[in-house]
């Protein structure tokens, strides 16, 4: 039987994807192990199933489950009543799949992955695979339908789904919202532009008569949160911006050699064009080795289960390595059913890393004389060169037989201050609390657990800031150093005993933290194993 409605919402806008995007079909072609997922017109879409499953969880975070899952809630309700009936309805929201439109002479990317083994830090074994990612400045067509409850039988108010989406569209504006795949490793996040569009029509006679005049009210985004009165729960998250530049060559390396330059720097699309590269995986995997290092060392964790371990099985343990904050900040894989409900909440980490973009960019065309022809570098020609390299024969001394090769490294300078974007660390500190609450074991507070996590990212960060860890391509052979002059501090919810909710570190000074510093310092040590032999 038809449901009984009153009217609805249209709501039409653009994402743009800060980050790029990866929107999976769960296949593999010619091309790449993960392709991108096409409509039937061969158009790069997102699925709209994506993008409510991400709506969703945000209004569970934000208001809880009883207004997402129960028989008010306008994302639809299942379930079983006393006599063991299915009840429920289906959802009053609906999401329209999203064609992808790229920036324009810019194509997607394949980006090419490899696990790195912690104990040898090479690449690990049969631990290899790329996806295919659409370009930074790329925009999704944004289209909702609201349905607006006429049935007294059911009870979604529809002010309070007004202002329930209301309060969703502004933090889309404000903040945005990661989407597809490798959400934790600079990929997916997407912001709503200003420019939206909201009708109300309604399903009366005058509403009719002026859907057909195309004359339907229209409201705004703080009319929608006026509709009712809804309680939200503030997010807890912390943001770092790490301002940094290059004190040696610093580039992530390309999967593919060029013609006549042989290692060539990965670049990534952004709307003016290709840009140097730093994607958020590599910082990723860079950040988590110094920081189950330093866990390592203090909790005297030197022989994991996985040590003799050969294969794809020795990694894949390596990720599931039960150490203090390690997989609650960065993540792990997910596991059979387990009578521990914390490890039943692991998977997806709480860290996210976002790309980082050289800020010169320049034409696809003037990159293809570097990978295809010779030709002119793509910036002034200052800023870059060839450097030749020859591998040395052991016995001989002399130049090895055929080991001859060129990399084209950046030059640096001191004149350029900050030739990069920074590196942008995002932390759902809820996510921490949940797993930490949901521990059989645990009897430290979830707040001394997102403290700890905090802490162990800015040790991580301070000796990023002494050049003990290096960044990408060519780090045991002078390149990728770098200098750190400040680290941006952002809080959403709790403070933690801060101030103010922004804090600013020059060069990674953790005693810019002021008197909070010892504290902070508590929560870390209460989080790390009593028996380390080792103090911070």
């Amino acid at each position: 039987m038809a449901r009984k409605l009153l009217g609805r919402l249209q709501i039409h806008g653009t994402l743009e994807a800060i980050d790029p995007l990866h929107t999976g079909c769960g296949e593999a072609d010619y091309l790449t192990d993960q392709a991108l997922a096409t409509d039937g017109q061969g158009n790069l879409y997102l699925p709209g199933t994506s993008l409510a499953g991400a709506l969703k969880n945000w209004c569970r975070n934000a208001c809880g489950e009883n207004l997402v899952n129960s028989p008010s809630s306008p994302w639809g309700y299942h379930s079983n009543n006393d006599q063991g009936n299915e009840v429920g309805h289906a959802s009053y929201i609906f999401v329209e799949n999203m064609i992808i439109t790229m920036p324009d002479g810019v194509p997607f990317e394949i980006r090419d992955h490899v696990g790195i083994d912690d104990h040898y830090g090479t690449a690990a074994d049969q631990i290899k695979f790329d996806r295919a990612v659409i370009p930074k400045g790329s925009l999704l067509k944004l289209e909702l339908v609201v349905d607006l409850n006429g049935d007294d039988s059911i009870s979604v108010n529809d002010n309070q789904t007004k202002s329930l989406i209301g309060y969703l569209l502004e933090y889309l504006q404000k903040h945005g919202i990661r989407l597809g795949g490798g959400k934790s490793r600079g990929l997916g996040r997407v912001k709503l532009k200003d420019e939206i569009t909201i009708s109300e029509e309604l399903y009366t006679f005058e509403g009719v008569l002026a859907k057909l005049k195309g004359e339907s009210p229209t409201l705004t985004v703080e009319k929608l949160k006026n509709a009712a009165s809804i309680v939200l729960r503030l997010p807890n998250r912390c943001e770092l911006d790490i301002h940094w530049r290059p004190l040696s060559p610093t580039f992530v390396k390309s999967s593919i050699d060029g013609l006549n330059i042989d290692t060539l720097p990965l670049l990534g699309g952004t709307a003016g064009g290709l840009a140097q590269l730093i994607p958020g995986s590599s910082v990723k995997g860079v950040i988590r080795q110094q920081a189950e290092r330093i866990v390592r060392t203090l909790t005297n964790k030197h022989e994991p289960a996985w040590w003799n371990e050969n294969g794809r099985q020795r990694f894949l343990d390596q990720l599931n390595e039960d150490l203090p904050l390690i997989q609650e900040v960065f993540g792990s894989r997910s596991e059979a059913e387990s009578t521990d409900a914390r490890k039943n909440m692991l998977g997806l980490g709480a860290l996210s890393i976002s790309d980082c973009f050289s800020k010169q960019s320049a034409l696809s065309e003037a990159w293809n004389d570097y990978y295809y022809a010779d030709g002119h570098a793509p910036t002034a020609a200052k800023d870059w060169q060839d450097s030749f390299h020859v591998a040395i024969d052991r016995w001989t001394g002399g130049a090895a037989d055929t080991a001859l090769f060129q990399v084209l490294d950046p030059i640096v300078s001191k004149d350029n201050k900050e030739p990069w974007e920074p590196f942008r660390l995002e932390i759902d500190l809820d996510r921490i609390a949940d797993i930490a609450n949901a521990s059989n074991e645990n009897s430290i507070d979830a707040e001394t657990v997102q403290i700890a996590s905090i802490v162990l990212l800015l040790l991580v960060i301070r000796d990023l800031s002494q050049q003990r860890i290096p960044i990408g391509f060519g780090g045991n052979r002078g390149r990728g150093e770098i200098e750190i002059e400040k680290v941006e501090l952002r809080f959403e919810g709790n403070q933690f005993g801060l101030k103010e909710n922004e804090v600013t570190l020059p060069e990674a000074d953790l005693s810019s933290l002021g008197e909070q510093l010892s504290a902070w310092e508590s929560a870390w040590q209460n989080c790390i194993d009593q028996e380390a032999t080792n103090n911070v």
